[in-house]
């Protein structure tokens, strides 16, 4: 009796939250008073929220228990084809290729300061000016640093293929988790268009995250077959990247829990030894922190005295409420709204309303929208900063594999089915490329401000050029 009843309540509240940002998107703001009702909206980050929460608390609701396949057994393995690997790149060119003309010379766009002059071995070793533990990434960033120096397009090329690789490894933890292999697919290319993760893959300086990911969805995937060594390894591979990697025993303890349900059939002591080295190394882990850093490191705070990481407050545990449904979709409504962005926007909606209203359900699958909750708890103090100009979003970078997850395996692999997965890729591809584009237009700008502001100068004879000798 509840049930139907909050489904009911949840249908109005997509409806009533999709009328509002197709509004928003087209007039682009509001100001509405009706006696003592005041209403008004400028932005479209806090409603675009409003609806995503509304879609994927609605989508979690229809979960109908249908019969699933079991996942592959561990000798199984997802072998991606040339259309994979040419639609993967399409993607990633179109989206991301022009992030190459995306170069910034300060200090933490390339961190080359930090890698300038410095054994590589040594951060290994020594503490980082940020109260982190991330020498593996900062090697990554040396090598940048050795090959280009200061050609700063040259340090995209590894963001570019390791989030490309990303979605191969997306791909495959798909395929171990039992969707066949079209959808798992289909997983791998949507996880590479989606918004959110703009920030990860344009920004050099934030390399963590995709590196990060990168040793986390191979150790999950290692885990699921039984590689006990290999996905441990693979872990803490992935924390000497950055901290969003401890993570993975939190989501390997979630789906031995969920195993039945979702018909992994991993046997119990292989489940045992892959969390019994988990653990272990864990501990291992954390200990070494403590040997560098005397803590657990993190950023320190000038008014707590301690780092920001390990203070909670109200606003650590709401911020999940208000910005993970951001993984689901996010743009930078702070940057303008093009005629082609608001008609993206339409389809968005449109999108998420013929999934809302339709029969499609992601059955059992529909679980994996609890191990968002567990994938951003290494960062939960640094999540609710994500603003409504896309920035921070690169936190959402490995939660929202499993929202994607959720919908791919809704969908029926029909030819409607392939049509809206399609729909859904180029819909995001088409927000991400705009949130890139945010930048080449900011870049753009403070090159004009900078010309100007030097022929100002030239023409005042205020520059060194123009002084006499």
């Amino acid at each position: 009796m509840i049930l139907p009843i909050m489904r009911r309540l949840l249908e109005a509240a997509f409806a009533l939250a999709a009328a509002n940002f197709v509004l928003l998107a087209i007039v682009g703001h509001y100001d509405f008073r009706l006696g003592p009702v005041h209403l008004a909206a400028t932005y479209l980050f806090k409603p675009l929220l409003y609806l995503n929460a509304a879609f994927l608390m609605g989508f979690a609701l229809k979960c109908r228990l249908c019969p699933m396949e079991e996942a592959p057994q561990p000798s199984a393995c997802f072998r991606p084809g040339l259309v994979f690997w040419l639609s993967a790149a399409a993607v990633v060119a179109a989206v991301y290729g022009i992030s190459f003309r995306i170069n910034l010379d300060f200090p933490d766009w390339t961190h080359r300061i930090t890698t300038t002059h410095t054994n590589p071995w040594s951060f290994f070793l020594h503490r980082q000016y940020d109260g982190f533990y991330r020498p593996l990434t900062f090697v990554s960033l040396w090598l940048d640093n050795e090959i280009f120096g200061a050609a700063l397009w040259g340090y995209h090329v590894q963001n570019l293929l390791i989030h490309l690789l990303n979605g191969l490894l997306v791909a495959r933890l798909a395929f171990r988790l039992g969707l066949e292999q079209s959808r798992a697919a289909w997983a791998g290319i949507a996880f590479l268009a989606v918004p959110a993760s703009f920030e990860a893959v344009i920004w050099p300086g934030a390399r963590f995250d995709l590196m990060a990911g990168a040793f986390t969805y191979f150790a999950l995937e290692r885990a699921l077959a039984g590689a006990a060594g290999v996905s441990t390894a693979a872990f803490c591979l992935g924390v000497a990247c950055k901290e969003t990697a401890y993570a993975y025993p939190l989501l390997l303890a979630a789906l031995f829990l969920l195993r039945r349900p979702l018909l992994l059939p991993l046997p119990k002591q292989k489940w045992f030894a892959v969390l019994s080295l988990a653990l272990a190394a864990t501990i291992l882990l954390v200990l070494i922190r403590i040997a560098i850093y005397g803590n657990l490191g993190g950023y320190p705070s000038a008014a707590a005295g301690a780092n920001v990481n390990f203070v909670l407050s109200t606003k650590t545990f709401t911020s999940i409420a208000t910005r993970l449904p951001a993984a689901l979709f996010l743009i930078n409504t702070g940057a303008g709204l093009p005629v082609w962005l608001r008609a993206t926007l339409i389809a968005y909606v449109t999108f998420l309303s013929v999934i809302f209203f339709s029969n499609i359900s992601a059955g059992k699958r529909t679980l994996f929208l609890l191990l968002p909750f567990l994938a951003v708890i290494p960062m939960l103090n640094m999540f609710g900063w994500i603003t409504q100009f896309a920035q921070q979003g690169r936190y959402l970078y490995q939660p929202v594999i499993w929202i994607v997850f959720v919908i791919i395996a809704g969908i029926p692999p029909t030819g409607f089915g392939r049509i809206l997965v399609a729909a859904w890729v180029a819909i995001m591809m088409s927000a991400a490329l705009f949130n890139t584009l945010a930048y080449v237009k900011m870049i753009r700008a403070v090159d004009v401000a900078v010309a100007e502001a030097g022929a100002a100068c030239k023409g005042a004879k205020l520059l060194p050029n123009s002084l006499p000798g």
